[in-house]
């Protein structure tokens, strides 16, 4: 259960399990605001040259302005890639939670064989010295 190399699988797993998740969010609608403001030294102003009488300076805004927008997106439809983007990274999650239980049974599996070689080893100690 400590071993470096499984903790490393699992924290793998959930990675891919994250990604998967991520990937399933780009599938759901998106919210955005976006809001601006320009503060100008001066009013802009506009000079007329008509010909018919003095250029006359006409403000033509404020030295504050702001904008904003507020926008909502969502994928009606891509072509089935967010699908396919979907079940690919579930498919990649599910391969290494199995991959981690693989390498978990396996160290078990050396552990309990390893453990086998040394009682082995000891009783054929014993018989060695009793004979």
């Amino acid at each position: 259960e400590k071993s470096p190399i499984l903790q490393s699988a699992r924290l793998a797993g959930k990675a891919a399990e994250e990604k998967s998740l991520a990937a399933k969010g780009c599938n759901l609608p998106s919210l955005d605001l976006e809001f601006r403001g320009a503060w100008l030294k001066e009013t802009p102003i506009m000079i007329l040259h008509t010909g018919l009488g003095p250029s006359s300076p006409m403000p033509m805004g404020r030295t504050r302005q702001f904008t904003g927008a507020l926008s909502l997106r969502y994928p009606l439809f891509t072509g089935f890639a967010l699908t396919a983007e979907i079940e690919r990274s579930r498919w990649a999650a599910e391969k290494a939670r199995l991959e981690a239980l693989d390498l978990r049974r396996n160290l078990i599996l050396k552990a309990t064989e390893l453990f086998g070689a040394v009682r082995s080893a000891e009783e054929n100690l014993e018989a060695l010295k009793e004979a």
